[in-house]
């Protein structure tokens, strides 16, 4: 099983008059997705602060799951460290205000400081005074490639509502916890039983085993938090994998470089995508359409997908209109043509993989990785601007 790459956020509340009992088990859970997330090689998004508990000196009594998750990530690093292994990316991604830092408990800050310390945790506070939890919210969805949720109100709303704004998976579990502010209309426990009607709504692709496998999910029917870990982790794995698009020649009747066109995606593209890096390639001239009008899938599956690579050789203006709107969109593009294309446009400005008929296959595949790990990580064209 494999999250490469990929951060989960794992976000809930509980309210303080919730059921010791119940509330112990979902640490259990919290504990568990998260074991099982660093050992599928993922990572997760995280926030700090306070250790608000029921019973002080009962860690399982905590109304907030953060320093369960923190505890496990601290727990898998010192696991490497006792091998002489170092994470190869952050363990964990904690997006946070300074005030929230602030808040860090005497007890707690030794081992926040160690995490610091090992590069476990890639901590970035945002400079927030004003609607500071919505922005935190907001810029933790931008980082997710999907999020669970326990218990919760309004923050947990919120937080559901960005990542299925971007199509990113969202699970959703039973317990009722009620909100740490006692607001909200009923957190995750509401939206579990809305994910089983609207399943559409939580996940992109089939919707129906998305349900089936979330029906299998319940922390209050589970025996351990470690059956629930897994189930979640299956959805993860099917429904949280990264889509790169392929934007490219279609027509073979049109321009006679389709067959290799057709070659490189086939035999490169979709070889280090989903071989190498274990994304997921949507190529329309090769995936079945299952929209009416072809163009409505193009632009709903190119909008919602992690990367694009745009590969314009023929020069066709749909291919240039497609590569314009991900790259309005702030997606991360990649574009590519077959050596000879005369690009319309300053290479220098815009990075070009061009590549070569005659490579061997396994050249090409090297080449297409160096330029991929060279340049997917761009910033967009256009910053955000923002007062944060």
């Amino acid at each position: 099983m494999s999250l490469r790459g990929r951060y989960i956020q794992l976000s809930g509340s509980a309210n303080k008059d919730v059921d010791p009992a119940i509330l112990k088990k979902c640490h259990e859970v919290v504990r568990a997705v998260t074991g099982e997330i660093l050992r599928a090689k993922g990572g997760l998004i995280l926030n700090v602060g306070e250790d608000v508990r029921g019973a002080p000196m009962d860690p399982a009594s905590a109304r907030l799951f953060d320093w369960t998750a923190l505890e496990e990530v601290a727990r898998f690093a010192r696991g490497l460290e006792s091998v002489g292994l170092k994470p190869e990316r952050p363990l964990a991604r904690v997006i946070t205000s300074q005030k929230n830092i602030s808040k860090i408990s005497p007890e707690r800050m030794p081992e926040w400081q160690h995490l610091l310390r090992s590069n476990a945790v890639d901590c970035q506070p945002l400079e927030v005074n004003w609607s500071a939890a919505a922005y935190i919210r907001h810029r933790q969805a931008e980082a997710g490639d999907g999020l669970v949720i326990l218990g919760g109100g309004e923050g947990v709303e919120h937080s559901a509502s960005l990542y299925v704004e971007r199509g990113r998976p969202v699970v959703p579990l039973d317990p009722e916890l009620g909100a740490f502010f006692n607001d909200g209309s009923g957190g995750a426990a509401r939206l579990y039983k809305h994910a089983l009607s609207k399943p559409e709504r939580f996940v992109r692709g089939d919707a129906r085993e998305f349900r089936n496998k979330l029906a299998l999910i319940s922390v209050n029917q589970a025996q351990d938090g470690a059956s629930v870990a897994k189930g979640v982790l299956e959805l993860l794995e099917k429904f949280a994998t990264p889509e790169v698009f392929g934007i490219r020649l279609l027509n073979p009747d049109i321009r006679p470089e389709f067959g290799a066109v057709d070659n490189f995606f086939e035999n490169t593209v979709r070889y280090c995508v989903e071989q190498e890096s274990k994304f997921h390639l949507i190529d329309m001239g090769r995936n079945s359409a299952s929209e009416a009008f072809i163009n409505v899938e193009i632009f709903e599956r190119l909008h919602y997908s992690d990367f694009v690579v745009a590969d314009l050789t023929g020069l066709r203006h749909n291919n240039f209109f497609e590569a314009g709107y991900a790259l309005g969109h702030g997606t991360r593009v990649l574009v590519t043509a077959m050596e000879g294309t005369k690009l319309p446009f300053d290479i220098q400005a815009v990075p070009v993989f061009f590549w070569s008929v005659n490579d061997k296959e396994e050249d090409r595949r090297r080449k297409f990785m160096e330029h991929w790990q060279r340049t997917v990580d761009r910033a967009p064209l256009v910053r955000r601007r923002d007062l944060g």
